[in-house]
C-alpha cells in the first residue's frame, strides 16, 4: 500500500491564511489527485495533533482527513470543495474520527463520495 501524503505522529499546524479579499474563504488548497489510490487518505493523524486552517482539502481517493487516533482541530477549512467553492470531493469521507478529540468550526464538508463527517467511535 502506497502511503497518504501526509502522517502526523506529533503536532503540526497546517495553516493557508485566508483567500485574499475574503477571510471566509481558504487560501490554498492541497490537491490530492495525483495520490494513487491505495495510498487512499490525504492527511492521516495517528497518534499526534494537528490543527489545519483556510486551507482546502481535496480529491483523495479515500479520506480528506482520517483522525485515527489523536486531536487537532479544523478551521475555516473547506473539506471537498476548492477554495472558489466548486466541487473537487474526496472518494469517501470528508473528515473521518475515530473515538478522537477533533473539534471542526467554521468550515465546510461537501460534495464527498461518503458522508461529510463520518465519526466511527466516540462519546458526546
Amino acid at each position: 500500500m502506497e502511503r497518504p501524503i501526509t502522517v502526523v505522529r506529533d503536532s503540526v499546524r497546517i495553516e493557508g491564511g485566508p483567500a485574499t479579499g475574503d477571510a471566509d474563504r481558504p487560501g490554498i488548497a492541497i490537491d490530492a489527485s495525483s495520490v494513487p489510490v491505495d495510498a487512499g487518505d490525504t492527511i492521516v493523524v495517528d497518534g499526534g495533533s494537528v490543527d489545519i486552517e483556510s486551507v482546502a482539502i481535496v480529491n483523495a481517493p479515500r479520506f480528506g482527513v482520517n483522525v485515527i487516533e489523536g486531536s487537532g482541530a479544523i478551521v475555516r477549512a473547506h473539506i471537498g470543495l476548492l477554495p472558489d467553492g466548486s466541487s473537487a470531493g474526496n472518494g469517501s469521507h470528508g473528515v473521518a474520527a475515530n473515538g478522537s478529540n477533533l473539534i471542526l468550526t467554521d468550515s465546510v464538508v461537501s460534495a464527498n463520495g461518503g458522508h461529510g463527517i463520518f465519526v466511527a467511535e466516540g462519546s458526546d
